[in-house]
């Protein structure tokens, strides 16, 4: 039932003070909290639902939507939202390769977990079109090459999605370059440094 904020009969005649757009954003912000704020959802599921999980030992479906969105809240942990448009059979083999990924470039930034679930799904959306346009490629028709050409551009779409995550991945692991300037003039590349003095006439 919605609740209506009325004023006592005795300050009616108390003019209402007025608030300014910064005075009520103050006050919505120091003073109410969004349902999705991660700290607020931990507290309410701690507070009712987790003593409610511990005395009756069963997982209700509410309890259960509360836990999926606390599991989808920490997905750069868990792995959860990544999943959730991945095929169940590929799963685990996305999640592996999340692993093996962060391992490899020793991802501990949440940036860069980020770009390491970027590069896991995207290998995975390959592979689910390239096994649907194999499965597809016993059948004969006009009817079906709409449908072939969809998941070959689906294909070098995935696979330009991963390559620009791997190698975006490997730009933010890349130790920053170093550049020391000794002349007036200097032309640097990738781990070197070409110096050019300025020469003096003998002619003059």
């Amino acid at each position: 039932m919605t609740k209506e904020i009325t004023k006592k009969e005795d300050n009616k005649n108390i003019p209402a003070k007025k608030y300014t757009a910064e005075e009520t954003k103050k006050h919505i912000m120091d003073n109410t909290k969004s349902p999705y704020e991660p700290e607020e959802l931990l507290t309410r599921f701690s507070r009712k639902s987790l003593p409610e999980l511990f005395s009756s030992g069963q997982i209700t479906e509410k309890i259960a939507e509360e836990i999926s969105n606390i599991h989808r809240m920490f997905s750069l942990e868990t792995g959860h939202a990544l999943l959730e448009g991945i095929a169940e059979n590929q799963r685990p083999l996305v999640l592996q390769l999340k692993k093996e990924i962060m391992k490899e470039f020793d991802c501990t930034k949440p940036s860069e977990i980020a770009l390491a679930d970027q590069v896991a799904f995207s290998y995975a959306r390959k592979m689910a079109f390239s096994n649907i346009l194999e499965s597809n490629l016993k059948y004969f028709g006009s009817k079906y090459d709409g449908y072939r050409n969809f998941l070959s551009k689906e294909i070098d779409r995935a696979h330009r999605q991963f390559l620009s995550s791997l190698e975006s991945l490997k730009n933010a692991k890349q130790p920053p370059l170093k550049v020391n300037l000794k002349s007036n003039n200097a032309f640097v590349g990738q781990n070197q440094q070409f110096n050019t003095e300025n020469k003096i006439n003998e002619n003059k």
